[in-house]
Parts: structure tokens; C-alpha cells; sequence
């Protein structure tokens, strides 16, 4: 018998299965002191005098979630003329390492050594990359010093992306990532935004022109005489208008038909070629949603139209909001008890922002769909950085606690006013600014929704209207108020004047009153009837009179004026016909 064969084999065996008597070919545990393993990098490297550039340090030992990371990390930076800085400290992410920014100032050579204190693991930690082995809470993380690098410095800018320049051809979608400068004309209509501004349509075209035309419905002249009448097809009245709610997103344009009580559906259409793409019979959309998610797992934009139903009539307190694919039109998942709220508008990452603000009882909450999406998912659990597994599929209850952004308290006595249906209300990134009116008083207040701020009273001013308010007892309609908060304002009309009245939304103090406008504008039920948007520091104004006013924002003055006059005397209503601000975008009404 060959016995060196025979034993290799029964070696081979043994290192295999782990069993080889008095060998042990696993770990029987974790150090109680551990041995680290520091890095540090530059990037870009080489980077030009005076250019951002990113540092980056840790140790390679991820922790057990996102809400753990290694601290009082520090980088020593050696600059050219052999000074000394000392970056940090720097607490790393759960991937053991994080990032600070650096802009160096001398042309050179300089030296950057990662720092690493000793600490101890804060939390258990299974390391599935070694087998599963679980690293015990306070296990010592020895400390360690990275080898040093070296980043060059240079006079010389250093060459980044170029870029791309916009197009000056036919372009379709979906736009290369790639094209970034394209963000600017490649915006979304969403929902009538607020002024009717529409972001990110730079390029605007200077004319009006056709890409296509789908006849929808029968129109045009009806033929023949009715009591001497060329009568026309209808078209839709205030009381019975078609295509409402109409949505446009990457492309795509939704409306709906089916008036008059029928059963209604939407449309989705090629907005470049005009082809029908699919067609959702029951159910229509009251707003889309372009929603960027920005987490430790995912980084990404998710598209939705999103249909929303009253579960108690016109004066519902909840709603039920279904979310739809905007691509296939297919359901994706629904929140229930959503709170109809004050005031809907979008976050800054295009989260949809319910606002309640209950004057009565003295509360303001902030309702967040994204919140509301992961409201079923410990924050503490790495899926909690994840969307879709989180919410498609999913019939989500949004009226808990964790779907809320904040619940504060707000001080008493203060007041909202209203016309036609609308709160005199408006939503800004830091606060909100409302006001109340009536014939002896405008009162403007404003609350902080600052993050530890949040109710906190920022103003609450009181103006002393003028005399003949109350005498000719006058018809009062909240106007509009700018998007910006910064040399802003917000508007009353006064519809027997036919002026504009300015109040700040910095401070709520009275700004400023217009030139009385066209009498014929006093026609018309207040912004139903009128369109009154603020833009580009302007105000701009328009109704029955057919006369558009542009008012500088911070005077009231009259800046100019456009007739939209009609040279054969054909409107009923006036030598003008009847003027309606569609949209404003790329520095045009």
C-alpha cells in the first residue's frame, strides 16, 4: 500500500470538511481587541488651487446599520510650505469611512494621514462577508494610523465633465442621464403650480406652433343658422369644463374625458407625436408626482399620477390616494386616511406636503407621502432606505403619527381668510403666511416651519384699511402671492376699486397699492375668473377687460400694459377679449 498517497488523501478529506482532529480551520471567536484597517483618498487627485476636493477616511469595518458610525475620526494634512492642519473630527457612515471637503490653496505636494482613535463597536455586528460572524458590542477597535498620501495640488484647473450644450434640433425621451445641462427644459407639469409658473422650461418657444392635432370630439361650426345663429360646438363652461386636471410628465400628456356626469377616463398621449399610449377607463388623476429618493440603499427618481378620492363627500376631512405607474397606467400602491388638509404642495426632493393648520384648536401638522410610504418599516432596519419593497403592492394606513413630519402647537386667535373656495394661504419652504380681511382690517401673520421651530410665530400684523371699504361696503378676493419669500408679497383685491393691495411676506406689513384697472375687470368672481400671478418679481393681471397689467413688486407701479383688443369689435364683452394667463415660463406670460 502506498501510505503517502493514502494519508494525503485522508489530509485532503480532513481540510475539507474542518474535521482533522487537533486542527481548527475557523476562528473559535473574535478577538476582543481588533486590529483596524485605515484609508484615506482624494478626490479628484490632482486638483487645481482653490477647486473642491473630497477626503475620504475611515477604517474597513462597516457597522450593523445606518444609524451607527465610527467618531472623532481626523485627517492631518502636511501642506506644501510643511504647516500643519488637522481636518475633522469625522464621523463615518455605516460603510466605516465618509467624506469632507478640502479646498486647498498652494500649488504643491500635500500630505494626508488618516487618524483612527481607538473606540469600541457600539452595537453586535454580524459580518456576512467573513461567514456570519458576529463582532460583540463593545469589542475595542484598535486605533491606527493610514499610510500617507499624497495629493497634487496644480496652478492649472483641472479638467472636469464638459457638459452638453442644449439642443438645438428635434430631441425625444427619455433624455441620457448623461445630459445634465438638459434639467432646464425638461420640466413637468404636474398640477397648476402655484402662479402658474412652470419651472424648468427655459427655451420657451416664441411663437405658438403645432406638433401634431388629435380631434378629441365632435366641434367647429355645427352647420346651418339656429334663430340666425352660426352656433358652434360646446366647449365646456365654467360649470361644465372638459380636460381638467391635465398632467404632463416625461413626455407624456394626461387628460380626461367623459363630462356630464359620465363615466370618466384618461388619456395618455405621446406629447411628441401625438400617439394614444393607453387609455384608464373609471378613474382620473388629480396630480402627478416626480419624486427623487435619496437614501443609503437607493438613489433614484420615482414617477406616479396619483388619483385621489374624498371618503367622506365635497367636505371630507381623509382621502384615499391610489398611486398609478404614469408608463403603463398600472396601480402601484394606496395610502387610506390621507388628511385633505390647508394646503398640498411638494417637498423639496418632490415629496407631496399635506399642511393642516387648525386656527380653532390651534395646531399645524405636516402630513409627507415619503414618510407615509415607509411609515410600516422600522427606521432602524436597512430596508427603511429602500422604496419600492417598502410601498408598491402595498395598502398603506397614512392617518399614524410616523407619517407626519411635525405636530405643533400654533398660537391662538389667529385667522384665515377665504374667496371662492380658496384659503388666503401660502406654503413656503421655512413658513407659511396667511391673511384674514375684512372692511376695517387686513391682518397678516406668519409661522416658522423651520425644524425646531416649527409653529413658533414669526409676524402678525394688522393694517387699518381705508374708509371707503366700509362705506361702500366692497367686494374683497384674496389675489396671489409670490413663490419667493425675499422682497415677496401677497395680494387683496378689492373688485369695486379694481386695485391690487401688497402686504410683505417677510414681515406682513402693508407694501403698496395699484392704479385702478379697466372697469370691466370688476366682472368676474374673484381668481376664478381672473388670473393674478406673481412672477419675476412682478405682478401680473388680467380678466374680463382684456387689458394685461404688469406691476412692479416692490412699488405697485404700473411697468406696462397689453391689449389683447380685437380689430373687427367682435368681443361681447369689450373692445377686448376676455384675458386668461394659461402659464408663465422662460421669462414669458
Amino acid at each position: 500500500m502506498n501510505f503517502k498517497k493514502t494519508f494525503a488523501i485522508l489530509l485532503l478529506v480532513a481540510l475539507a470538511t474542518g474535521t482533522f482532529a487537533g486542527i481548527q480551520f475557523g476562528d473559535a471567536q473574535v478577538p476582543e481587541e481588533m486590529k483596524t484597517f485605515p484609508v484615506i483618498d482624494a478626490i479628484p487627485n490632482p486638483v487645481a488651487v482653490g477647486e473642491d476636493c473630497l477626503i475620504r477616511a475611515g477604517i474597513l469595518q462597516p457597522l450593523n446599520s445606518h444609524e451607527y458610525g465610527w467618531k472623532d475620526i481626523t485627517v492631518t494634512v502636511v501642506r506644501p510650505d510643511n504647516t500643519t492642519e488637522t481636518l475633522g473630527p469625522i464621523t463615518s457612515d455605516s460603510t466605516g469611512v465618509s467624506f469632507v471637503n478640502y479646498v486647498p490653496d498652494q500649488v504643491g505636494i500635500y500630505k494626508l494621514t488618516t487618524n483612527f482613535p481607538e473606540q469600541e463597536m457600539p452595537v453586535d455586528t454580524m459580518d456576512m462577508e467573513r461567514n456570519g460572524i458576529t463582532i460583540p458590542k463593545g469589542t475595542i477597535m484598535k486605533a491606527s494610523t493610514s499610510e500617507t498620501l499624497e495629493l497634487v495640488v496644480n496652478e492649472e484647473p483641472t479638467m472636469f465633465y464638459p457638459g452638453h450644450p442644449l439642443p438645438t434640433e428635434y430631441w425625444s425621451r427619455p433624455i441620457d442621464p448623461q445630459l445634465r445641462e438638459w434639467a432646464v427644459i425638461s420640466g413637468n407639469w404636474l398640477f397648476r403650480p402655484d402662479n402658474s409658473l412652470a419651472l424648468y422650461n427655459d427655451y420657451a418657444p416664441e411663437t405658438a406652433h403645432v406638433l401634431w392635432a388629435n380631434q378629441m370630439t365632435t366641434g367647429g361650426l355645427a352647420g346651418g343658422l339656429f334663430e340666425s345663429v352660426p352656433a358652434t360646438s360646446e366647449t365646456g363652461d365654467a360649470y361644465e369644463g372638459k380636460y381638467s386636471n391635465t398632467i404632463v410628465m416625461n413626455g407624456i400628456v394626461y387628460y380626461q374625458v367623459g363630462e356630464y356626469g359620465n363615466v370618466m377616463k384618461t388619456v395618455a398621449v405621446d406629447l411628441h407625436t401625438g400617439e394614444t399610449l393607453w387609455v384608464l377607463n373609471g378613474t382620473t388623476f388629480t396630480r402627478g408626482q416626480v419624486m427623487w429618493f435619496d437614501s443609503w440603499n437607493y438613489d433614484g427618481v420615482f414617477t406616479y399620477l396619483w388619483q385621489v378620492v374624498g371618503s367622506g363627500g365635497w367636505f371630507s376631512t381623509t382621502n384615499t390616494w391610489k398611486a398609478y405607474d404614469p408608463y403603463t397606467g398600472e396601480w402601484q400602491f394606496t395610502f387610506t386616511n390621507v388628511p385633505s388638509g390647508t394646503a398640498t404642495t411638494y417637498g423639496p426632493k418632490g415629496e407631496i406636503l399635506v399642511y393642516t393648520i387648525n386656527t380653532q384648536a390651534g395646531y399645524m401638522t405636516m402630513w409627507n407621502s415619503t414618510l407615509a410610504g415607509l411609515s410600516t418599516t422600522d427606521p432602524s432596519d436597512a430596508y427603511y432606505g429602500s422604496w419600492g419593497s417598502q410601498t408598491h403592492g402595498k395598502t398603506i394606513d397614512a392617518s399614524k403619527s410616523n407619517c407626519y413630519t411635525f405636530n405643533a402647537t400654533i398660537p391662538a386667535g389667529l385667522q384665515i381668510g377665504s374667496s371662492f373656495m380658496g384659503s388666503a394661504l401660502k406654503v413656503y419652504p421655512d413658513r407659511v403666511v396667511a391673511m384674514s380681511f375684512n372692511h376695517t382690517h387686513v391682518r397678516v401673520w406668519g409661522l416658522s416651519t423651520e425644524p425646531g421651530c416649527e409653529g413658533n410665530k414669526l409676524f402678525d400684523n394688522t393694517w387699518t384699511a381705508p374708509t371707503s371699504w366700509k362705506e361702500g361696503y366692497v367686494t374683497q378676493h384674496y389675489g396671489t402671492a409670490t413663490n419667493e419669500v425675499e422682497d415677496g408679497f401677497i395680494t387683496l383685491w378689492i373688485k369695486e376699486e379694481q386695485k391690487h393691495y401688497a402686504f410683505s411676506v417677510e414681515n406682513g406689513k402693508y407694501l403698496w397699492t395699484t392704479d385702478s384697472e379697466y372697469y370691466a375687470n370688476a366682472y368676474g368672481w374673484g381668481n376664478a375668473e381672473h388670473t393674478w400671478y406673481a412672477a419675476y418679481g412682478n405682478l401680473y393681471s388680467i380678466g374680463v377687460g382684456g387689458d394685461l397689467y404688469c406691476y412692479d413688486g416692490k412699488t405697485g407701479a404700473t411697468l406696462w400694459t397689453y391689449a389683447l383688443d380685437d380689430l373687427y369689435g367682435e368681443p361681447v364683452t369689450g373692445q377686448n377679449w376676455w384675458g386668461w394667463i394659461t402659464l408663465i415660463a422662460d421669462g414669458k406670460v
